[in-house]
């Protein structure tokens, strides 16, 4: 599934504690487990972009073989903050329309199955967003009991 402005997106978010090119794309390999791993010929004319727009600041580091570091501006931060909005509106809408489609043609799903999942989903959704609503270390201890109850450590 495939959110626009998601690479950008996490540039922003990323570049609130500073981050170089590299480093960006080494967290989206991370992160989505090596299912996407942005080049370097996309990101850096993302982070010139974002330079003109006045949303990050370039900072040269280190000693001998210099990098360049990203830092959220101000204006940067007002950006973030509205697309950190809309990124959740985009998650849950294309997890609901992509889900029924994976759950017939990928599983076989019936339409009575597809109603009971949808509905099991609709529960697990709710709960999820309930977890997520929840202050930094609160949210930390309920992620770690989810997990320590599908069996994860």
């Amino acid at each position: 599934m495939r959110i626009p402005g998601l690479l950008e997106t996490l540039a922003l978010h990323e570049s609130a504690r500073g981050v170089t090119g590299k480093t960006l794309a080494e967290r989206v390999a991370y992160f989505t487990q090596g299912h996407w791993k942005p080049s370097f010929g996309s990101i850096y004319p993302l982070f010139s972009r974002l330079q003109q727009e006045g949303l990050v600041r370039a900072e040269l580091i280190g000693q001998g073989r210099r990098s360049i570091a990203y830092h959220l501006t101000q204006k940067g931060r007002r950006a973030l903050a509205q697309r950190k909005a809309e990124l959740m509106v985009e998650s849950r809408t294309g997890f609901w329309v992509v889900r029924p489609i994976v759950l017939r043609v990928a599983y076989g799903f019936d339409e009575e199955e597809m109603a009971a999942a949808t509905e099991a989903f609709k529960e697990i959704m709710a709960f999820h967003e309930r977890v997520l609503a929840l202050p930094g270390e609160k949210r930390k201890e309920a992620m770690r009991k989810m997990m320590h109850a599908c069996g994860k450590k």
